[in-house]
C-alpha cells in the first residue's frame, strides 16, 4: 500500500457544522456485489488471473449459447500496456502433459462457434492426445480468420491416431499469441469429437467463480482478494455513525512480484492504476470550491500505525485541453476507540469539477519493516460530507467554525530552526503545533502576536523527515498549516 500514494500534504483539525453537501455514497450505505468467472473445469489454464493482477476485467466469461445454454467467450485485451489473448485450456502444451480424460480415436471435431478476428490477428484451437501418459499424432491447430459474428456450427477434419487416446489436452487462444489485437473475440458452444467420448464440460456450462461486494461507486483491493480466496479488506459495518452501515478497512499482508507488502485501503476513482487512483469522480454540484471534506471515524492501530485520508480535487482546463489539480491533501487519523470527527481544509486555487478521494487503515509512507505498518489495524469510516459555508449554523456547538489565515514559514526545508512569522491588525493568540506524518506531536506553545510578531522553532534535535506545522486562532478559529521539511 505503501507504494500507491504519493507524499502527502497533512493536517489535522476540528470539524465545524456548516452546509454540507453529501460525498457520493459517502454514508456506505449501498453496496454491490459482483461475480468473477475462475475457471471453466477441467479448463484450468485460464488469462483471467493474469488479467486481474493487473486490474483488468476477466476476458473469459460466459456468456447465452446457440441452443440455450451458456458458451464460452474469449477477448484480446489490453494489461499493462501490452495485448494479452484470451486463453484457456485443459492440461499443457509446455511441456506437453495429459490433461483430462478422453477416450476415443477422432476423425473430426464439430461445435458452435462465432467470431470477430481483426485483421492480421486469429484464433487457435489446438488438442494433442495421449495414449498411457505417452503423446501419440501430431497437436492437431486449426485457425481462425475474419469475421463470422452469427452462431453456426464447423466442423475440422482431424489427422487420424495410430491408437485410441485415453486422455487430452485442449488450448482455446482468441488473439494471436504474440500479437494479439484488442477486440478479437471468439464463442464456443458444444464442441466434439466425432469418434470418441464427448469432450468434458463440451458447453462450458460448469464454471468455477467467486465474488465479492465494494461500496457503490468506490474501489477497493476486494477484487484480489477473491480471486486468491482471502479476507477481503473492505466490509460493510453495522457499527454506523449515521445511518445504519459504515466502511470497514483492514491491512493485511500479500506477497507480491517486488516482496512482502500490504493492503488497506479504499478509493472513490474511476480505477487505479500504477500510480494510483486515475479518473476522479464528478464533484457533487454546489460544492466546486468547499471549505473542507469532513467525516466520522474510529481507528484501531497495530503498534505505531497512523491511518490516512487523502483528497485531490482537479478541473479541465478547455483552452489547454488539461486536467489540472487545484487541491491535494491528506490527514493522518490517529488511534480513536469511538467515532471521531475528521476534517480535510480545502483551500482551492480554482474551482473543482472532480475530485478523488482514498482512505488507508496505514500509512501510506510507512515502514513494514520497520513496524510503522501494523497488519490487522483497522479503521471505520462514515457519514462524509462537503462543507460549503465559512459560517457555522448548527446550533449544536459540538464543533467550531474557522476560517484560513496567512503566515510565512521558512527556510524550508529546514535543519536547525523554523521561523514562523505573519501581519495582524491586532493581537491574536495562537496555538502553534508542529505533527509528523503519524499525528505525534514534537512541538507545541502558544503564541501571543504582540508579543512575538515572529517565532523560531528549535528542530535541530528532531528525527529527519516531513512534518506538518499547524496554528489556529484561539479566538476566531482561524487556521493555517504548511508542511515542512527537517533534513
Amino acid at each position: 500500500m505503501k507504494r500507491i500514494i504519493p507524499s502527502l500534504i497533512l493536517t489535522f483539525g476540528l470539524l465545524s457544522g456548516t452546509a454540507q453537501i453529501q460525498v457520493p455514497n459517502g454514508g456506505f450505505e449501498a453496496w454491490t456485489y459482483e461475480n468473477i468467472t475462475l475457471t471453466f473445469p477441467p479448463y484450468h489454464s485460464i488469462s483471467n488471473n493474469l488479467a486481474a493482477s493487473e486490474g483488468e476485467a476477466p476476458n473469459v466469461t460466459p456468456v447465452a449459447g446457440p441452443n440455450g445454454g451458456e458458451a464460452v467467450h474469449l477477448e484480446a485485451i489490453v494489461i499493462a500496456g501490452d495485448t494479452m489473448a484470451g486463453i484457456m485450456g485443459i492440461g499443457s502444451f509446455f511441456p506437453n502433459d495429459p490433461g483430462a480424460a478422453w477416450a476415443g480415436q477422432p476423425d473430426s471435431l464439430k461445435l458452435w462457434l462465432r467470431y470477430d478476428i481483426h485483421s492480421g490477428d486469429n484464433a487457435l484451437l489446438a488438442f494433442h492426445f495421449f495414449a498411457n501418459g505417452a503423446q501419440i499424432g501430431a497437436n492437431q491447430l486449426f485457425f481462425l480468420t475474419g469475421t463470422n459474428d452469427s452462431w453456426h456450427t464447423e466442423t475440422f477434419a482431424v489427422t487420424p491416431l495410430a491408437t485410441a487416446s485415453d486422455s487430452i489436452g485442449v488450448l482455446i487462444v482468441a488473439g494471436d499469441f504474440n500479437s494479439a489485437t484488442p477486440g478479437t473475440w471468439l464463442e464456443i458452444d458444444s464442441m466434439g469429437f466425432v469418434g470418441g467420448d464427448p469432450l468434458p464440460n463440451a458447453g462450458f456450462g460448469t464454471v468455477d467463480s467467486t465474488g465479492y461486494s465494494d461500496p457503490e461507486g468506490w474501489l477497493s483491493p476486494n477484487y484480489f482478494a477473491a480471486l486468491l480466496d482471502a479476507t477481503p479488506i473492505a466490509t460493510q459495518s453495522s457499527d454506523a455513525a449515521e445511518g445504519t452501515a459504515a466502511l470497514r478497512i483492514e491491512t493485511v499482508a500479500s506477497q507480491t512480484d517486488n516482496g512482502l507488502d500490504t493492503s488497506g485501503y479504499v478509493f472513490l476513482a474511476q480505477e487505479i492504476g500504477d500510480n494510483g487512483p486515475e479518473g476522479g469522480v464528478p464533484v457533487p454540484a454546489g460544492a466546486e470550491m468547499p471549505i473542507k471534506l469532513r467525516g466520522q471515524y474510529q481507528y484501531h492501530p497495530v503498534g505505531n500505525d497512523t491511518a490516512i485520508a487523502y483528497l485531490v480535487m482537479t478541473r479541465y482546463d478547455q483552452s489547454l485541453g488539461q486536467r489540472d489539480t487545484v487541491g491535494e491533501y491528506g490527514i493522518p487519523l490517529p488511534s480513536a476507540a469511538t467515532y471521531t470527527g475528521f476534517e480535510i481544509l480545502t483551500p482551492l486555487s480554482a474551482e473543482a469539477d472532480s475530485f478523488m478521494l482514498a482512505f488507508g487503515s496505514s500509512d501510506f509512507e510507512g515502514d513494514l519493516s520497520a513496524s510503522e505498518i501494523g497488519i490487522g489495524s483497522w479503521l471505520l469510516i462514515d457519514d462524509l460530507q462537503f462543507d460549503t459555508t465559512a459560517q457555522d449554523t448548527s446550533t449544536s456547538g459540538l464543533f467550531a467554525p474557522h476560517t484560513v489565515m496567512n503566515l510565512r514559514v521558512y527556510p524550508n526545508p529546514a535543519s536547525e530552526q523554523l521561523t514562523v512569522t505573519g501581519q495582524f491588525a491586532d493581537t491574536k493568540e495562537l496555538d502553534l503545533r508542529l505533527l509528523d506524518l503519524h499525528g505525534r506531536e514534537w512541538l507545541a506553545m502558544t503564541w501571543n502576536t504582540t508579543a512575538q510578531p515572529e517565532v523560531e522553532l528549535d528542530v535541530e534535535h528532531l528525527p529527519t523527515g516531513y512534518y506538518v506545522l499547524t496554528c489556529r486562532d484561539l479566538q476566531s478559529g482561524a487556521v493555517f498549516w504548511q508542511k515542512v521539511l527537517h533534513q
